[in-house]
């Protein structure tokens, strides 16, 4: 009877210790992952002031000057971003995914 009981709580000590180092790796990580968002909004802001010297630093009206200094001659790259081009870009992609994805579902 005496070893069926320390048999009993030693099982149950084992559990509970395998219980706690599970909680504690699970600690562990959400401390990492909060850690990387720090880091990445930290690395986001310095992008960010970096963009806005950039934006200080250069402006149209020097760069105009500087370029009617030099010998050689400049051809603008012309801004094509559409927005709206996009947008139609990223549902076309998603209808066909879904497509693609109801044969293997079963839909």
């Amino acid at each position: 009877m005496f070893a069926k009981l320390v048999l009993i709580i030693l099982a149950l000590g084992a559990t509970f210790g395998a219980l706690l180092v599970n909680r504690q790796q699970r600690v562990d990580a959400a401390a990492q992952i909060s850690r990387m968002h720090f880091k990445l909004h930290r690395h986001e802001r310095a992008a960010s002031r970096l963009r806005a010297e950039i934006a200080r630093a250069v402006r149209p009206d020097e760069v105009r000057t500087l370029l009617a200094n030099t010998p050689t001659s400049w051809e603008p790259i012309l801004y094509r971003y559409d927005p709206a081009k996009a947008t139609r870009l990223v549902q076309d992609e998603t209808v066909a995914a879904d497509e693609d994805n109801e044969g293997k579902l079963g839909g």
